[in-house]
């Protein structure tokens, strides 16, 4: 899935790269902003069915001149590196991200996932998702990198949309958790946590996924209840990372 991603040079770590791949065999038409040698990339070429738009001008930005190869052969090198891992699912927009974005959008062009990873000063952050955000198609996934504490990627986002990190430093906008994983909305029967067990164990068993999100009441005896359900799922279950079993503590009627 992430084999050949692993094999190019970038930042991108494996966990990041296998949440892009994860989300990519959901959507067919994908926007990259920010591309370097094409890490990312590839995670997401290999695994859509669709196709990928990969934009950046591959003149190399102040996060990453330091890179020895490009100080030693420049713009040229770093775009002959980008071809060299290129799937032939993938288009490259050689232009900058708002310069892109408004050409796409004179196209009447729209994406299912969009994933922003270009300049990381906080202008730039909130002009890329200023940019790119209209060209999001109805349910699609809008999602970007380097969403650290106290960055300044992070404080752009929170100042612009609502959103959430999801695995390593990827963010993702809040209400497009529906695309990422399959949800389990359970409301357990208080006192019941039996009966919650067995409605969770029939959805693990019914479901080809292996990732769920669990949803339940947020007052203090289902919180109880959800303590302890949460440490039979993670120990029986086949989920093999802990971040996808996510209490959300919404009051669900």
């Amino acid at each position: 899935m992430i084999d050949r991603a692993l094999g190019i040079e970038g930042w991108m770590s494996p966990e990041e790269l296998t949440f892009l791949a994860e989300q990519a065999k959901t959507h067919t038409k994908i926007a990259e902003v920010g591309s370097w040698r094409g890490r990312s990339t590839a995670a997401l070429a290999d695994n859509t069915p669709g196709t990928v738009v990969a934009v950046d001008t591959w003149e190399g930005s102040k996060e990453t001149d330091f890179d020895p190869g490009f100080q030693a052969g420049g713009a040229e090198w770093l775009w002959q590196e980008f071809l060299r891992s290129k799937a032939d699912n993938v288009q490259p927009a050689r232009m900058a991200s708002v310069e892109a974005a408004r050409w796409f959008a004179g196209q009447g062009e729209t994406f299912d996932m969009i994933f922003i990873d270009g300049a990381h000063d906080y202008e730039s952050v909130k002009e890329d998702i200023a940019a790119w955000r209209p060209l999001l198609a109805p349910g699609g996934l809008f999602c970007g990198h380097d969403y650290w504490p106290d960055g300044e990627v992070t404080r752009a986002v929170n100042d612009t949309i609502s959103a959430h990190a999801a695995a390593g430093s990827i963010w993702v906008e809040d209400g497009g958790i529906n695309h990422l994983l399959p949800c389990a909305i359970l409301v357990p029967s208080l006192n019941r946590p039996q009966r919650l067990r067995e409605l969770v164990a029939n959805i693990h068993d019914t479901t080809p996924e292996e990732h769920f999100i669990l949803f339940c009441v947020s007052d203090d005896e289902s919180k109880a209840i959800l303590d302890e359900l949460e440490e039979w799922y993670i120990d029986d279950s086949d989920c093999e990372d802990r971040r996808y079993v996510t209490r959300m503590n919404k009051l669900v009627k």
